[in-house]
């Protein structure tokens, strides 16, 4: 606030906190433009860059009008990608485990307990009884969890996924598609955005 003023123009690189600093620069400079790390390889893989003289090299760019932009999502688009990441975050933290699990047996050589889920908690019993060793056995009991807390979490992000994609009135031709859930529907509500942003169909 000190020392922008309504003539300047900031670009920011892709992090973590963008959308932070984003909202926070709106209103006190000209404009804000926010660019993906690939396109600013060449500044971000130099190796003896400090970062005073890469935000030179990104300032001269930006004057150069050489920087490609990327649209800012508005506050609802970011909450629905970050459900959508949070789920995928979930399924993969479950998977690996499950993974792992599925290691033990081809390790030793044994037979896969007869369940079409084999990592519910009805077959726990047969998962801790397995005669191997005592670090193995913490393992399996820590992925065992590890699927059980996963498998929870998810199901409260999906429920909230569906509360929030019934909001959308493009939900229902969405759900006309083969195969798009209502998982997938906001999935593609979450990447798209609103629509109107696009200025053809195209």
């Amino acid at each position: 606030e000190h020392h922008l003023t309504d003539k300047d123009a900031v670009a920011v690189e892709v992090t973590t906190n963008t959308w932070d600093t984003v909202d926070a620069l709106v209103g006190h400079v000209h404009t804000v433009i926010v660019v993906h790390p690939p396109h600013v390889k060449l500044i971000t893989d130099m190796q003896v860059m400090p970062d005073q003289k890469a935000s030179e090299a990104l300032a001269t760019l930006l004057a150069a009008g050489l920087l490609r932009t990327i649209w800012v999502p508005d506050p609802a688009t970011r909450d629905r990608r970050q459900l959508v990441a949070q789920r995928l975050d979930r399924v993969k933290a479950a998977t690996i485990a499950k993974n792992r699990l599925q290691s033990v047996l081809h390790r030793h050589q044994f037979d896969k307990p007869e369940a079409s889920d084999p990592y519910t908690h009805t077959t726990r019993d047969f998962w801790l009884s397995l005669p191997v060793s005592g670090a193995e056995q913490l393992a399996i009991e820590m992925d065992l969890e590890t699927i059980a807390l996963c498998e929870a979490q998810q199901e409260r992000i999906e429920a909230l996924i569906h509360q929030e994609a019934v909001k959308d009135e493009r939900l229902p031709f969405l759900l006309q598609l083969p195969g798009v859930s209502i998982v997938g529907a906001l999935t593609l509500l979450a990447a798209i955005g609103p629509i109107e942003r696009f200025p053809r169909s195209e």
